[in-house]
């Protein structure tokens, strides 16, 4: 080596202060792909876990729409079975056929939330099982383990009243709609009278579904209440050197 030359390790390590900073920037921007790369699978995550909040809100208001369709429907129909009716026939009979296709049209909106329903909650409980495997905490693991079977079994409880509703609506439709095919062409005094017990029948097969009704919209809202992201501050935390 001559004399005053600087070894070559050293000489390689110099370097010249524009390519020592593009180098650091480029290692600060790998940095931050890496953590913007994780931030925005967290952002997806809460996403996901906002849609089916959503999606079982929009459950529990179904069930409240129904209820007031079921209701009407039903209190249109009284007036033709009533002992003494007195009003316009033709006039009573169509004002009850549209209350029954009203109270069609609420269930199939019911059952077109439902579906996406699952749909989401299908997402969420298979990207929080993936993501268990990625703590090196084993408690916390577990603790998260528990959190999301008792979200789970919450949002069990959800589809099992929603689907209870959905299926004691559609039967309520067909009796309902059963009632306007019979008199649809036979409506007199002699034939409302041979379908009266008929009527009174569905009638309680309506008061038994809004009890349905009501579990399902309980159900939601208590999934709801357990699962929906925290909104503004929350308890103050201690954090003890």
């Amino acid at each position: 080596m001559r004399p005053g030359a600087r070894p070559h390790f050293v000489s390689t390590m110099l370097l010249s202060t524009p390519s020592r900073r593009g180098a650091l920037c480029v290692a600060a921007l790998g940095l931050a792909a890496l953590a913007g790369c994780a931030t925005t699978k967290q952002k997806v995550g809460l996403a996901d876990v906002d849609s089916l909040v959503a999606r079982v809100e929009q459950v529990q208001l179904e069930p409240e729409l129904a209820k007031e369709a079921v209701y009407d429907t039903i209190l249109k129909m009284q007036p033709i079975f009533a002992v003494n009716f007195s009003g316009d026939t033709t006039e009573a009979f169509e004002t009850f056929a549209k209350a029954t296709t009203k109270c069609q049209s609420q269930a199939n909106d019911l059952r077109a939330h439902v579906a996406p329903m699952r749909s989401a909650a299908d997402v969420v409980f298979e990207e929080w099982t993936v993501k268990l495997e990625e703590f090196s905490n084993p408690k916390m693991r577990a603790r998260s383990l528990a959190r999301m079977e008792a979200t789970r079994e919450r949002y069990r409880e959800v589809q099992k009243a929603a689907i209870a509703a959905q299926e004691g609506y559609d039967e309520l439709n067909r009796s309902l709609r059963d009632i306007v095919l019979f008199l649809g062409h036979d409506f007199n005094a002699e034939s409302v009278q041979d379908i009266t017990e008929d009527a009174m029948q569905v009638r309680d097969q309506a008061r038994s579904l809004g009890m349905v009704f009501d579990d399902c919209m309980a159900a939601a809202a208590d999934y709801v209440a357990g699962a929906a992201s925290r909104q503004g501050p929350g308890p103050a935390v201690e954090v003890t050197r």
